[in-house]
């Protein structure tokens, strides 16, 4: 009888996690925001269980790289709510906004703040600010905001040099939290339902068709 529920357990899991795996592959494949929400909440949970593993190793770089990842794919997800892509063109108005809430944050002129064609992660979470998405704004107040293009230049540095100027630890750590509560969000919209304990699904969950 212990044996047979102990197998019955494990089938269970085993069968959870290829679901899992299921959900993310077609996600990867497809490229769909607005339909495979189970997907996308699986691999951004996958990035940051992988950026756990790699901060144990001490690997400052892919820790920093897998967390800044989930975020992007998690903002991603928010802007396709508003049937926006990052590379969706932008209304001069919209633009106008952007600029105004840049400006603030960075301090600048708003003649001299730039918005490029295709938004980075910055632009991407002032754009969905000045669309008063309400999730967004919950969690990236203004003292978020003002230190992510800081923590971005840190991350877009040691990427461009190889390594050479790292990212800081909290700055890391405060993109991970920020990349966490929009997960909490979209796993209550999503109505992923993996129990109390959903990280032991991604504890080892390291898919080969993940490519960062």
């Amino acid at each position: 009888m212990w044996l047979t529920q102990r197998l019955g357990r494990s089938r269970e899991f085993l069968k959870t996690q290829s679901e899992i795996l299921g959900a993310m592959k077609r996600f990867l494949e497809e490229k769909d925001l607005s339909k495979n929400k189970f997907g996308v909440f699986a691999l951004a949970k996958t990035l940051l269980k992988k950026s756990e593993r790699h901060e144990e190793q001490g690997e400052t770089v892919l820790t920093a790289l897998c967390v800044y990842r989930a975020l992007e794919l998690l903002l991603q997800e928010r802007l396709s709510l508003y049937n926006l892509t990052p590379e969706t063109p932008l209304t001069e108005e919209q633009k106008d906004a952007m600029r105004r809430e840049i400006a603030k944050v960075v301090q600048k002129p708003e003649d001299q703040v730039q918005i490029h064609d295709k938004l980075g992660l910055f632009e991407l979470t002032v754009l969905l600010i000045v669309r008063n998405d309400e999730c967004v704004r919950r969690v990236f107040d203004q003292n978020r905001l003002k230190t992510l293009p800081l923590a971005l230049q840190s991350r877009n540095s040691s990427l461009l040099i190889h390594g050479f100027d790292f990212p800081s630890e909290n700055q890391t750590r405060h993109i991970k939290k920020c990349a966490e509560e929009l997960l909490k969000d979209l796993r209550v919209r999503a109505q992923v339902e993996l129990g109390s304990n959903t990280d032991r699904y991604f504890e080892k969950l390291d898919p080969s068709f993940l490519k960062l």
